[in-house]
This record gives C-alpha cells, sequence and structure tokens, in this order.
C-alpha cells in the first residue's frame, strides 16, 4: 500500500510538472512563434514572431540608397591660404538650413570645409590632394533623396552670386549647368524592391514595418525568396 501510495505521488508530481510548459506551448503567442529564411544572403531579413505571420514572399530590390556626395569643380593651390571668396553660403539639407559666413577670418578652402562642418546640417566636408591641387569635397551624412544637399550663394564679393567665381564656385542644386558650382559626383538614391510585385520605397536600406513582423537589410540589388 505504500508503495502504491508513493508510486501514485510521483505520477501526480510528474503530471504537475508537466502542466506548465504545456500550458506556455498552447499560448495562441507561442503557437505562433516561427522563424524566417532569406534565399539571397544581399537580401537579410529578421522576424519578430510575436508580429509576424506565415508566408512566402517573392522580393526584388532595384536600387540601394546612397548618399549625395559633390565636389569642387575649381582646384585651388593651397588649402589654408588660397583666396575661395567672401559671403553667404546657404546650406539646405532635408529640413536642416544654415547660413555659413566667409570672410577674413575663414577664407579658404579648410576654413570653408571647417564652418560646413561646424553647421550640424546633415553634410561632412573635406579636403582633398588631388596631386594637381586641392578640391573641397562633401557628403551628405543620411542616405536617400529626401537628404539631398543644395547650396545659394549671396553677397558674393568676387562676382556676382551666379557668375561661377568666387563663392559662387559651391554652390549647388539640381539641373546646375555641369562645370558651374560644385558637380554631383554621387547621385543620392533611395532604396526600392518589390514585394509580391508591390514596390515600396524608402531612404535606407533598411525596410521596417512592410510586413507586420518582418524587417529587410538590404545590401545588394538582386531577386529573393523569403519564408
Amino acid at each position: 500500500t505504500d508503495a502504491l501510495l508513493s508510486a501514485y505521488g510521483k505520477l501526480r508530481s510528474a503530471v504537475t510538472e508537466l502542466r506548465l510548459p504545456m500550458r506556455q506551448l498552447s499560448a495562441p503567442d507561442n503557437l505562433k512563434a516561427f522563424s524566417a529564411s532569406s534565399s539571397n544572403e544581399d537580401i537579410g531579413v529578421a522576424v519578430d514572431s510575436t508580429k509576424a505571420n506565415r508566408g512566402t514572399y517573392n522580393v526584388d530590390v532595384t536600387s540601394l540608397a546612397s548618399a549625395q556626395a559633390l565636389a569642387s569643380n575649381a582646384v585651388f593651390d593651397d588649402r589654408d591660404s588660397t583666396s575661395v571668396g567672401q559671403g553667404t553660403l546657404t546650406l539646405n539639407v532635408g529640413d536642416n538650413t544654415a547660413n555659413i559666413t566667409i570672410d577674413n577670418s575663414n577664407d579658404s578652402l579648410q576654413g570653408l570645409a571647417n564652418a560646413i562642418n561646424d553647421s550640424d546640417t546633415g553634410v561632412s566636408a573635406g579636403v582633398i590632394d588631388t596631386g594637381n591641387g586641392f578640391q573641397l569635397v562633401l557628403s551628405a551624412d543620411e542616405t536617400g533623396t529626401a537628404n539631398a544637399v543644395s547650396i545659394s550663394v549671396s553677397g558674393d564679393n568676387s562676382g556676382t552670386d551666379t557668375d561661377n567665381l568666387g563663392l559662387s564656385r559651391f554652390a549647388f542644386s539640381a539641373g546646375m549647368d555641369v562645370g558651374a558650382g560644385l558637380q554631383e559626383t554621387i547621385a543620392a538614391t533611395d532604396a526600392v524592391m518589390q514585394i509580391n510585385g508591390v514596390e515600396i520605397t524608402r531612404s535606407t536600406n533598411s525596410f521596417e514595418d512592410v510586413i507586420d513582423g518582418l524587417t529587410f537589410d538590404i545590401s545588394g540589388t538582386g531577386i529573393s525568396t523569403v519564408r
């Protein structure tokens, strides 16, 4: 009898221990949990299994997001002493705008680059030595067409604000004549993909909330099956 009672107690204890994991496994969120995989390593996918639903998606990435880059057409003999012209540059990058004054204190290529960086408008400037002189280079800090750069000039002391002399050599806007102002060396682009034939655009190479629970991080164009 004692042996039967002991065996019964052990069985009852084992059944009790099974109840908790069984309840956890049967919970709706846990029954729903699953992973996702991509057939193309350039099209990464992460899954939040509490939000995602099972499915198969055909993904076609046709464009990556890139940050705009600009460079001066003009080449300068010295980065610290050659005058770039004086006046005011107005920088527009996305929703950010800044007026940058170039005067006797910073009238050089390096002084201009420093002033642009200090403006904190979302564009970074530097000076490169080409071997045949120095050029100003700029790049948007963020990718996408929404973060493209435009630059206008006012009060140019070396001519007019648009004659491509003095400070107007650093003006830039989409559609400017080639050779005037800054040149665009890399165009700002958006990331574009089609999911089951539906086109989606983002300013970065991360696509969140396109499909509930799935995040796509892309590093190359191409086709993938995600399941």
